[in-house]
């Protein structure tokens, strides 16, 4: 590994120990962003396409805050809190082994393993469409969808019925 890269893991490290998790962020096209540290207390990397890297470190923060709370995964439509324009959907990842190879090779790096979960965040236009319906306005229309539909065992879908908001009490009844 060259002085950089040990670095780069350093930090990763860091990051997990202060905050639970590491948020990777790639400016590319399109650009993606996903955890490294959710895998180490049982639960799935969190993948995000399309937006920019530093929102998408905030959406992830937030995302795995939540998952590390309630002990389980996040599956289906999560919204954010109080304010979020529109909930976001979470769906496992069906394609493994492209999503490893081609996102979150550096999951692998850390952990040593291939034997570790994705879940893929997927962000609604401002018509509340989300890749894969139609009509999804770009640049969402062009996110590739990796998820399935189907819930996980043991997982959670926190989205709110009364104001589509997440709050931990809210999280709590609704997982119970």
């Amino acid at each position: 590994m060259t002085a950089r890269q040990t670095e780069f893991h350093r930090k990763v490290a860091a990051d997990i120990v202060l905050h639970g998790q590491s948020v990777v962020g790639v400016f590319g096209e399109p650009p993606f962003s996903y955890t490294i540290g959710n895998h180490g207390v049982g639960l799935p990397e969190l993948l995000v396409l399309g937006i920019d890297p530093g929102d998408a470190c905030w959406v992830l923060n937030r995302l795995g805050a939540m998952q590390r709370e309630l002990g389980k995964p996040l599956i289906g439509d999560v919204s954010l809190g109080e304010g979020a324009a529109q909930p976001l959907r979470l769906r496992a990842v069906a394609d493994e082994r492209r999503v490893k190879d081609e996102y979150t090779c550096q999951v692998y790096v850390h952990y040593q393993t291939e034997d570790y979960a994705v879940t893929q965040v997927l962000i609604p236009d401002k018509e509340g469409r989300f890749p894969g319906d139609a009509g999804c306005a770009e640049p969402f229309g062009r996110v590739p969808i990796f998820g399935q539909a189907a819930s996980l065992p043991g997982s959670a879908s926190v989205l709110s019925p009364q104001n589509t908001a997440w709050n931990a009490r809210e999280v709590r009844r609704t997982s119970a």
